[in-house]
């Protein structure tokens, strides 16, 4: 009887203890749930603030107030008859641009483009009047010619002009005498880090294009391109691609003047 009476109590005790063993396990598995969801409710906040975080912080990092990337594109030897064709375009995609225009190509029946291009929103700067290599830079016609078409500019469109592009590049033609002439006479002179070497490719526009596309690598670009037929059938290509790769279009502004000279003077 003694025996029976203890094997129940020792079957009573583990019944107990396997019922508090239980509860302990449930109550154990519990509070790890708990605690594993506030950690991933932690977890998914931390989240969203790192995305509020990179969200206010990639404004900063790509503007700072300003376009991160900019292209400017350049026009050189109008005015003629490709030059509205030009402007037809810029004005459909909305582009601002800047044309520099040779002096004895404009006459009165085509002064009319000069207006044009200014009351269009574009820069209007001097590409010399003759665009002679051995006068300009041999015979140093070179600051003369420039002034002259400054001249022409405020003659038929009342805009003061002080930007210059030097015709075949300033350099080796622009030695120090001239670029010294310039600073007097308080010229700016613009070169260019992209050729899309469109005066040589009459009737190939993929090669302009893809001219274009092989040298595009920097956040500020300045390309150069001609009053041509082919630049102007290629040009909405152009202009797609570019806005493809991120950068907005401006054209020259004197208040925003950066040096861009083969010579690296930082007077001009």
């Amino acid at each position: 009887m003694k025996r029976k009476r203890w094997f129940l109590f020792i079957f009573r005790l583990l019944l107990f203890t396997s019922v508090i063993s239980v509860f302990i396990l449930c109550f154990t598995i519990f509070i790890m749930q708990t605690n594993a969801k506030k950690n991933i409710d932690v977890s998914q906040m931390e989240i969203k603030l790192v995305d509020v975080a990179l969200q206010e912080k990639i404004p900063i990092e790509k503007f700072k107030g300003q376009v991160s990337k900019v292209v400017y594109l350049t026009f050189d030897d109008g005015p003629n008859e490709s030059t509205n064709q030009i402007l037809d375009i810029l004005k459909k995609e909305r582009v601002s641009s800047t044309f520099f225009i040779v002096g004895s190509m404009v006459n009165e029946k085509n002064e009319n483009i000069l207006k044009r291009i200014v009351e269009e929103g574009h820069y209007l700067g001097s590409h010399s009047m003759t665009h002679n290599y051995q006068l300009l830079y041999k015979n140093k016609t070179y600051v003369h010619e420039m002034l002259k078409v400054q001249k022409i500019i405020q003659d038929v469109t009342g805009v003061e002009s002080t930007l210059v592009r030097s015709p075949y590049g300033s350099y080796p033609g622009l030695i120090k005498e001239m670029r010294d002439d310039a600073v007097k006479n308080q010229l700016k002179i613009w070169d260019w880090t992209i050729d899309s070497l469109d005066w040589s490719l009459m009737g190939e526009p993929e090669k302009i294009l893809a001219n274009i596309k092989e040298q595009t690598k920097k956040d500020i670009e300045v390309i150069l391109l001609h009053d041509r037929k082919t630049t102007a059938e290629v040009l909405p290509k152009i202009i797609q691609f570019l806005r493809s790769q991120g950068y907005v279009f401006k054209s020259y502004n004197e208040q925003d003047h950066f040096p861009l000279n083969f010579w690296n003077d930082e007077r001009l």
